[in-house]
């Protein structure tokens, strides 16, 4: 399982299992798009928003504007923002 960190004081977190053990994590927020370090996140859920079986991350913040992160078509790791 992967880890999603929204954080109110800096740049949010994504650490992506290696697999194996459980020990074995790579931070990639910033490869992924995720990482919006210029908003102050808040409350944080996961969710089908576009019916594709894939889970997608929405996300409030305090001092800007809320933040929906929808995985691509093709099923790869990476997500792109939707305001």
């Amino acid at each position: 399982m992967d880890i999603f960190c929204n954080n109110e004081n800096g740049a949010n977190f994504f650490f992506k299992h290696g697999g194996g053990d459980g020990e074995n994590f790579t931070e990639i927020a910033s490869s992924l798009g995720v990482r919006d370090s210029q908003e102050t996140g808040r409350g944080t859920t996961l969710l089908y928003s576009n019916n594709d079986g894939e889970l997608d991350i929405i996300y409030g913040n305090w001092n800007g504007e809320h933040r929906l992160f929808v995985q691509n078509e093709e099923g790869s790791d990476l997500l792109h923002q939707d305001k």
